[in-house]
């Protein structure tokens, strides 16, 4: 482990979760006029849907017998219902969203940015700020990096594919919105359920980050290449 090597990638993972996000809201808004209601939006859907409704109720379930026998016996079961639990809280956000809060922002470039705006958040609460945090920490005691250089990059990693991620969930949430086809709101809620879950199943690192990237990037793919198959205007104009 080599403590400036660590230092600069955990540098480039904190810039991954805080900078990109921010910086990728202010190029689309820059180069096609994007909405900043949909960035916005799209923050606080995450902030109301995660940590002010899903997380307390989810401390009310660790605290129940069900879930230390389960935790334990059947480590699987709490996988999928933490995995599937923030995709239902999630995905129904993003309906509410698009269905009865941007009426006038449902272009499918501000469906681009309400993405940007949920997943950008979360990169900056769950993993910008605790690392910056872990940077300042380890500057003062080097001690504290104690794993190879390499693995800080992940944290990066991870959020770039969870962003990426978040954008085809908000555009699948959209369609289904915009023709009312409201099974992709249930498409959206099965894809990042699978993927929230696989946590829980697939152990090594480096073939998690590989599995969340092939599936953000592909369903990103699918549902651009069914937007243009279903409408006439381009996604970013």
């Amino acid at each position: 482990m080599n403590f400036n090597v660590s230092i600069l990638f955990m540098s480039l993972s904190a810039a991954a979760a805080t900078i990109l996000p921010i910086g990728v809201a202010l190029y689309l808004r820059s180069k096609y006029q994007t909405s900043w209601k949909a960035v916005g939006i799209g923050a606080l859907i995450f902030i109301l849907f995660q940590p002010v409704l899903r997380f307390p109720l989810l401390r009310l379930l660790q605290g129940t017998s069900w879930y230390s026998y389960n935790s334990v016996v059947n480590p699987w079961l709490i996988a999928i219902v933490l995995g599937f639990s923030a995709a239902v809280f999630e995905n129904i956000g993003r309906f509410v969203a698009f269905k009865f809060l941007l009426k006038g922002n449902r272009q499918w470039k501000n469906g681009i940015a309400y993405g940007i705006g949920h997943g950008g958040i979360e990169a900056i609460l769950l993993a910008g700020i605790p690392l910056i945090n872990s940077i300042l920490l380890s500057i003062s005691n080097p001690a504290l990096l104690n794993q190879p250089s390499a693995i800080y990059l992940v944290g990066g990693l991870e959020r770039i594919f969870a962003m990426t991620f978040h954008v085809a969930a908000s555009l699948i949430v959209l369609y289904g919105v915009k023709f009312r086809k409201y099974r992709y709101l249930f498409y959206a809620i099965l894809m990042h359920g699978l993927l929230d879950s696989s946590i829980g199943f697939i152990k090594n690192i480096a073939l998690f980050e590989a599995w969340a990237g092939i599936l953000a990037i592909t369903l990103l793919v699918s549902i651009i290449i069914k937007i243009k198959r279903s409408s006439s205007g381009k996604i970013l104009s």
